[in-house]
């Protein structure tokens, strides 16, 4: 049975979703308290950007923190991400520039902030996952780009999320080529330790090449064969897949195994994102909700019939 799902980016952190939900409301305490509280830096990256999609649709609070704690840095680590989150709703979205002047205008603010968040939290990679998106938006050039991904990884060597903001710098789409994608993406499945989601970047390359050759890219036998091997190395965990980065692994391996046309494999993934839905990478093949509807319609197309 198709189960209608709505994309929420907490993907089912339960402290993260009431933090927010307060946020919303006007109060600022329980976010402040909750990105101080995270130390695992996957975790604490994923609340500061979905806190800061939250003040980007209603700034009064984070206004209200900064200016009751003026010299906090978790407050300007946010107001740095949130500032980015701004400028791509004003560039008009993921595929499309409305206003190049503004959206460059924005970013330079999320420049200087996000270059005085390094400066006041040193030891927090999050400015630095920021600083990489700002590479981009920029248009920096390469070798900032490298310094800047050098100078998280001297920090996080494997953060998933700041490993896939440089997967977008060196897609062909932006300012890579599929050689230095697939380079970069090989390298990090195979040294990223076992469990982790970085495992799955070979992953990720791989779909962001499906929309450079679309048709039944995804499907061949070495794409395939790619994607179970890196499954099988975040399965490789001392315990199993690392919970952190959990839910993101499964869209990403539920999707890519709907485009392999891999429908048992699809299936067991598709079943973990009916409660933890993530926007990428559903939205490349339109709406992420209806995107993740058709997936599980495939799936009971799929499935033989009883005789």
């Amino acid at each position: 049975m198709t189960v209608e799902v709505t994309v929420d980016e907490a993907l089912g952190d339960a402290d993260l979703v009431a933090a927010r939900a307060t946020a919303l409301e006007g109060r600022w305490e329980p976010a402040a308290a909750l990105i101080r509280a995270s130390t695992d830096p996957e975790v604490r990256f994923q609340r500061v950007w979905v806190l800061a999609k939250a003040a980007a649709e209603s700034p009064g609070w984070l206004a209200a923190w900064r200016n009751a704690e003026p010299d906090d840095a978790d407050a300007l680590v946010l107001q740095a991400e949130t500032d980015v989150v701004r400028a791509w709703v004003h560039r008009g979205g993921y595929s499309r520039v409305d206003d190049v002047d503004g959206f460059l205008a924005k970013l330079r603010v999320a420049e200087r902030r996000a270059h005085q968040a390094v400066v006041v939290a040193p030891d927090d990679p999050s400015p630095r996952v920021t600083r990489l998106t700002l590479a981009r938006g920029l248009q920096l050039g390469a070798d900032e780009h490298e310094a800047r991904l050098a100078s998280l990884r001297a920090l996080v060597p494997f953060h998933r999320a700041g490993l896939q903001e440089a997967l977008q710098f060196k897609a062909a789409k932006w300012f890579g080529s599929r050689e230095e994608m697939f380079a970069f993406a090989q390298d990090v499945s195979a040294n990223a330790p076992a469990g982790s989601a970085a495992t799955l970047m070979i992953v990720a390359a791989h779909l962001e090449q499906d929309l450079e050759e679309p048709g039944e890219y995804m499907s061949t036998p070495e794409v395939r064969a790619a994607i179970a091997a890196a499954e099988g190395r975040w399965r490789a965990g001392a315990d199993g897949p690392s919970p952190i980065d959990k839910p993101w692994a499964h869209n990403v391996l539920a999707f890519a195994y709907w485009l392999a046309d891999e429908p048992a494999r699809a299936a067991v993934h598709l079943a973990e994102t009916r409660e933890h839905l993530s926007d990428w990478p559903w939205r490349y093949r339109g709406d992420a909700a209806v995107a993740h509807a058709t997936a599980q319609q495939w799936i009971e197309q799929s499935q033989p019939v009883s005789a």
